[in-house]
């Protein structure tokens, strides 16, 4: 799916792999296939709930320690 995104990046082609993700699961594996794209990722993260989005930096959406360690 990313290299149809790469060669022709269209919003509707992000759509459907936001759509794929969603129906598929497997969010980790989606977050390491867009890991070079903070927007997907941010996508990604908006779409699966109980995602802990203050655990991502949110310009790069990098991983970043859970805020006073908390589980």
């Amino acid at each position: 799916m990313k290299a149809i995104i790469a060669q022709t990046p269209t919003q509707e082609q992000r759509e459907n792999a936001l759509i794929m993700a969603k129906f598929g699961g497997f969010w980790s594996v989606w977050r390491a296939v867009f890991h070079d794209d903070p927007d997907m990722q941010k996508d990604l993260n908006d779409l699966f709930p109980g995602t802990a989005k203050d655990c991502f930096d949110p310009q790069t959406q990098a991983p970043i320690a859970r805020p006073g360690g908390q589980l």
